[in-house]
């Protein structure tokens, strides 16, 4: 999906939680691109947050923009731990039956009182866009202790409607 004008206000809205954003941890599943606001078109996401002065991991399967080339399903456990673990639209392109691992891996990488930030598309929404689709519900039942700060579906103008939230992980 990228960063459009919505996941980036999503994504700002989790980083002013930071007493100062220079310094943190984030971790990018996908290799998103910047599409929004005075930011130009095309841009990588990792390009802007490092300019932040955030340290910035993005892993992707086309290895592309600075990216590491792996797969999410597998072992994530030499990457660390994050401050920001951020998912805007890629897990949906995961096999339905392999979710619970994708899920299990990003919570891994969120560090204790970090924060996970999800932009993705809602059940019955962006027709033979990806594998697997969302309810608010999926997120109210992730495994762990994670408190809820936001959560809300967010229809755009093609009339797809996304699921976007913000969890903190206990």
């Amino acid at each position: 999906m990228g960063l459009n004008n919505d996941t980036f206000a999503l994504c700002w809205r989790a980083l002013k939680l930071f007493t100062s954003i220079r310094g943190i941890r984030m971790f990018e599943f996908g290799n998103q691109k910047m599409r929004c606001y005075e930011v130009k078109w095309d841009i990588p996401a990792k390009e802007y947050f490092q300019s932040l002065g955030i340290e910035h991991v993005s892993l992707d399967l086309n290895g592309k923009d600075g990216a590491l080339k792996r797969n999410i399903l597998d072992p994530v456990d030499d990457l660390g731990e994050f401050d920001v673990v951020t998912n805007f639209g890629s897990s949906e392109h995961i096999d339905p039956e392999s979710q619970p691992k994708v899920f299990e891996h990003l919570h891994q990488l969120c560090k204790t009182g970090g924060y996970m930030i999800h932009h993705v598309p809602e059940v019955g929404s962006w027709k033979g866009h990806g594998k697997y689709y969302y309810t608010v519900d999926f997120f109210r039942h992730l495994p762990g202790e994670i408190v809820w700060l936001e959560a809300r579906r967010l229809q755009d103008h093609k009339n797809n409607v996304n699921i976007e939230c913000i969890l903190r992980k206990q």
